[in-house]
């Protein structure tokens, strides 16, 4: 066989197995409410491989006869599947099951968020209450302090008053007793000043009396 012969052969094989590569890069899945069986050959009556259920995810490997394609399962198990029953279209019941699927994890992601923001929220109320609890400590400290040097101040008031009350009372003891003196010492005088004018009295009237009898 010549060259020339040979390259369109080998052109068209390239292009076959070109066209093969790029559609099984595509993701084929099985039409929606189907039960589809995977065969060993491309005949309804080969052997069944596998029984596919609607949304079964395959890869395609190659274009069979009479509407036929060898496909790829997820685990691996290859085999020939009627292309009518075949779709690129996610089917929607499997659309929505994802849908709900999503919609049951996007809740309990809320019911998470939720239940975090619920904790922090508790975590920042307690925060704030050991926060005022401890500036109600520190104003009391502070108050404390303050009453502490109030508490000195009125002691040396209070000491200073005792030591003038102290010096008053001594004052007043002297002063009583320079009091008493001088009650004691007037009496004396008095006392002394009567037998003076006693005496002087009874002089006088021995005077007279010595006068009349002469």
């Amino acid at each position: 066989m010549s060259l020339s012969a040979v390259f369109p052969i080998a052109l068209g094989a390239f292009l076959l197995l070109h066209t093969s590569l790029l559609m099984a890069a595509e993701a084929w899945y099985i039409s929606d409410e189907q039960s589809v069986t995977m065969r060993s050959a491309e005949h309804v009556d080969s052997r069944v491989v596998r029984v596919l259920t609607t949304g079964a995810k395959l890869s395609f490997l190659q274009d069979g006869s009479k509407g036929w394609s060898y496909m790829r399962t997820d685990d691996g198990m290859d085999g020939w599947v009627l292309k009518r029953y075949l779709t690129k279209e996610v089917p929607p019941r499997i659309q929505l099951d994802d849908a709900i699927k999503a919609r049951q994890q996007a809740d309990r992601e809320l019911e998470n968020a939720r239940s975090q923001l619920q904790s922090l929220t508790s975590q920042t109320n307690s925060q704030k209450k050991l926060i005022a609890e401890l500036e109600e400590v520190r104003s009391i400290s502070k108050n404390a302090v303050a009453i502490k040097q109030q508490n000195e101040t009125l002691q040396q008031e209070l000491e200073t008053l005792k030591n003038s009350l102290a010096q008053v009372s001594e004052r007043n003891r002297h002063l009583e007793r320079q009091k008493d003196t001088q009650f004691f010492l007037a009496g004396g005088a008095v006392l002394v000043l009567g037998l003076i004018g006693g005496a002087l009295l009874a002089r006088r009237r021995r005077s007279a009396g010595y006068n009349d009898l002469m």
